[in-house]
């Protein structure tokens, strides 16, 4: 920053200035009523003009009116110095404040250059596998990541077909075919309770036509879900998830509860939570990872879900609440976290594959699926429209609103963006220059074009008040190996957010 940005300070007029000034202006109005004053003026009008003949017809006025008409003037001539200090400080506050604008303004371009910079390299260095080990990338970057664990980061999928770590089996149907068997494993300590008694879970299985088998055994048919559940110290989960993936079938899904926070623990409050649970929230932590790195090692395909729940109340008078990250901390009716680990494991395409965070106590069918459909992409916001807005031109706005992003690097984003009309909306699509092919040639030469995120923004009806509207905006796919642009992400949202607001909301 230069040396007019970081000295301006010094030009400011202080308190003692001002007191000063004051004290001054006191000293010569009593001067004024003494009548000390006057022989100053009759001194120093000698010449002939407009002044020294206003000064001699004060002069014979009798000595009150004098002093009375030499205050009006020194009150004047205070005004008017009044006047130019205050335009002189409006001035200068608004030159300091162009100042200040200007300084944040370079500082931003030069963040947003080095941060396109670092993700050009990331993507180089793991797009291209030079001889670096994922894991240790991974350990290196895991405290510099804010959203979920650095497993999900760069390897947690983006669309509904690809599995935690490889392909999903497709030969297997989905959901699984009426009467499959879906295991209830308990990874309960000596003396405690699981987070939800295992028969509420079986009921819900089989209301929806499955067969449920509650604590398995290494003898007993393979399943095709299988649903982990453990008390609140998470003391025995990880066994529990090694022995239920060895019970799972090719293709099938698994499903461990888990704690809201488990990826917060820096929270102080959060922090404090988990040790009064005895260090709950952190075991439940690594029962997820045990999840995933052990579902990394088996030579079948299968799928995981990770449903977090806060404390699990009897009841609860809440609206259903579901969110694809790990933000929630709001406890969950025992029926309703009962019927979430069953719809799951078994109904639920978008929470295969996935984590996240329900809460409540209250759903209808219609919030169910509204809710759950946050899953799908994820969805990262959601805007209600007011009730006289047109779809029609909602999406018009959309599609022209998607163009503000052309110029490469424009709206603070730090990753260029393709623009691409849909039927309700737009979709802003990350690319890297360096990266773009040409689909010329034969096709044993053409290069993939890699999946490196974007957001899609559509306006849609809203199922929950049919008459009302309302847009949603949702990640698009990246590849397994390029790391989410949560900068760029999180400009488009704000701008949308405000925009929309101002003009729709």
């Amino acid at each position: 920053m230069d040396d007019d940005n970081m000295n301006y300070g010094s030009d400011k007029i202080g308190k003692d200035e001002e007191d000063a000034l004051a004290e001054l202006l006191s000293q010569r109005l009593e001067e004024v009523k003494s009548g000390e004053i006057l022989p100053q003026i009759r001194e120093t009008s000698d010449d002939e003009s407009i002044e020294s003949e206003f000064a001699r017809a004060v002069a014979n006025l009798p000595p009150e009116e004098q002093r009375a008409s030499t205050r009006r003037e020194i009150e004047n001539i205070f005004e008017v110095a009044q006047g130019e200090v205050r335009d002189w400080a409006e001035n200068f506050k608004e030159e300091r404040r162009q100042r200040t604008e200007n300084a944040k303004q370079r500082v931003a371009e030069e963040m947003a250059a080095e941060q396109r910079s670092f993700e050009m390299k990331l993507d180089a260095l793991v797009s291209e596998d030079a001889g670096i080990d994922k894991a240790v990338l991974q350990r290196a970057l895991s405290d510099v990541l804010p959203e979920d664990d650095i497993v999900n980061e760069l390897i947690h999928p983006r669309n509904d077909d690809v599995s935690l770590y490889r392909e999903t089996d497709n030969s297997r149907p989905w959901p699984p075919p009426a009467g499959a068997v879906v295991s209830i494993m308990t990874g309960v300590a000596s003396g405690k309770k699981p987070l939800i008694d295992s028969e509420l879970i079986a009921q819900q299985v089989r209301a929806l036509g499955y067969s449920p088998l509650v604590a398995p055994t290494m003898d007993d048919a393979k399943a095709a879900a299988v649903i982990v559940i453990c008390d609140d110290t998470f003391a025995n989960g990880q066994n529990s998830v090694k022995t239920a993936i060895r019970t799972l079938e090719a293709g099938g899904n698994l499903v461990v509860a888990s704690r809201q926070g488990a990826t917060q623990l820096g929270n102080l409050a959060l922090a404090w939570k988990n040790a009064r649970s005895g260090g709950g929230v952190t075991k439940a932590r690594e029962t997820e990872d045990c999840a995933k790195l052990a579902a990394s090692a088996l030579d079948k395909a299968i799928s995981i879900s990770i449903v977090r729940f806060g404390d699990i109340v009897p009841s609860d008078k809440n609206q259903l609440v579901v969110t694809s990250d790990d933000s929630l901390d709001a406890p969950i009716s025992i029926p309703l976290a009962a019927r979430a680990l069953a719809q799951a494991a078994l109904v639920i395409p978008a929470a295969r594959n996935t984590s996240f965070s329900i809460s409540g106590g209250e759903a209808t069918e219609i919030d169910w699926q509204d809710e759950f459909l946050k899953l799908k992409g994820p969805e990262l916001l959601r805007l209600d429209a007011a009730s006289d807005a047109n779809l029609e031109e909602l999406i018009l706005w959309l599609s022209e609103w998607a163009t503000l992003f052309r110029q490469p690097y424009s709206q603070g984003l730090t990753t260029p963006v393709d623009i691409i009309t849909q039927d309700d909306g737009a979709i802003l699509s990350f690319y890297d220059k360096q990266q773009r092919t040409t689909t010329k040639g034969p096709p044993n030469a053409r290069r993939r074009i890699p999946k490196l995120g974007g957001i899609r923004i559509l306006a849609e009806s809203n199922p929950r008040f049919p008459s009302g509207l309302r847009i949603r905006a949702l990640r698009q796919p990246y590849d397994p190996d390029v790391a989410v642009k949560e900068m760029s992400e999180q400009a488009i949202l704000d701008k949308l957010k405000r925009d929309f607001t101002s003009q729709w909301a």
